[in-house]
């Protein structure tokens, strides 16, 4: 599966406007995203292609749908979780694969063999330094000044 071009962007509309539904911090979580703009617009969600969403734009596209499905739990089971706190550990518990402030976690990958053998479009990048998914996740949150609460901390983590 792919995205076409318009339905990035629509994606991409969507994720910045469920942004702008998080209260007090909505500014600082929209000039977060767009401050990462196309690099976090179009990183996959996987570096596999048989694991899900490993396609450029792949990763709001997955974490839009986490943030439907939590909705629809939340809904179900009747939880006491404000929506903002939903909102901002959905779409966020998986932003470290976006990478740092400035270098991709994902890269393409380079090895003909790792691509046709295993199915591995991407790789992670031998340069930027090692941190779980999460813990980048959070790291990128604290650094662009997106203050989380204890849940949303312990969700993403």
């Amino acid at each position: 599966m792919a995205l076409e071009p318009e339905e990035i962007h629509k994606n991409w509309e969507k994720f910045l406007s469920l942004l702008g539904k998080i209260g007090g911090r909505s500014e600082v979580a929209v000039n977060m995203a767009e401050a990462l703009g196309e690099r976090l617009a179009l990183c996959p969600a996987s570096s596999r292609k048989n694991f899900h969403n490993s396609f450029p734009g792949g990763l709001v596209d997955h974490s839009i749908r986490v943030l439907g499905n939590a909705l629809r739990l939340k809904a179900a089971f009747e939880w006491d979780v404000p929506k903002e706190s939903l909102i901002v550990a959905c779409l966020f518990h998986d932003l470290g694969k976006v990478g740092d402030e400035n270098e991709d976690y994902y890269v393409q990958q380079k090895d003909t063999y790792k691509i046709q053998k295993y199915g591995d479009e991407y790789m992670t990048s031998e340069t930027i330094k090692f941190m779980t998914v999460p813990d980048r996740s959070v790291y990128l949150c604290q650094t662009f000044g997106l203050k989380l609460t204890h849940d949303e901390f312990l969700a993403i983590k």
